[in-house]
């Protein structure tokens, strides 16, 4: 058993080699229903953080995990608006990675930006590697 946590009166393990959560102490099952995990960066901020940025691209390695998927949402300045997509992560080609390219909405502007990886079906697990994004900067100007 590996990576306890208690949430409320439930207690979840699983392990970093599976991908799978089970509930204790019910055995090898989560009786049918999708366990939902995410994982959210951090704020990114660029070059300057005084500067707003028009985010032009973004770009994700992942690993292949045939039958999954990710949704991604992109918030911008911490706000409830963002970009969502579901990313499959079956490789046709037989790959160990997934590659996965995306421009931003045209007109999406802000001072920093965060990636939420996250799955909400039965039985898939996803890792993410590496996240990178690209912008074009703004003439500076008073914001609130």
């Amino acid at each position: 058993m590996d990576a306890v946590t208690k949430v409320g009166d439930s207690f979840y393990f699983g392990g970093p080699s599976t991908g799978v959560v089970y509930l204790y102490p019910s055995g090898t099952n989560d009786d049918g229903s999708a366990i939902t995990a995410y994982w959210k960066s951090k704020d990114f901020i660029g070059g300057d953080p005084f500067v707003e940025k028009d985010f032009q691209n973004y770009s994700m390695i992942a690993r292949t995990q045939t039958g999954s998927n990710i949704d991604l949402d992109i918030s911008y300045n911490a706000s409830p608006s963002y970009t969502r997509n579901n990313i499959s992560l079956t490789s046709s080609l037989g790959l160990p990675f997934i590659r996965y390219n995306a421009r931003f909405p045209t007109g999406k502007l802000g001072s920093f930006v965060n990636f939420k990886f996250g799955n909400d079906d039965l039985s898939s697990p996803f890792e993410i590697y590496s996240v990178k994004y690209d912008y074009m900067p703004r003439a500076w100007r008073v914001m609130q």
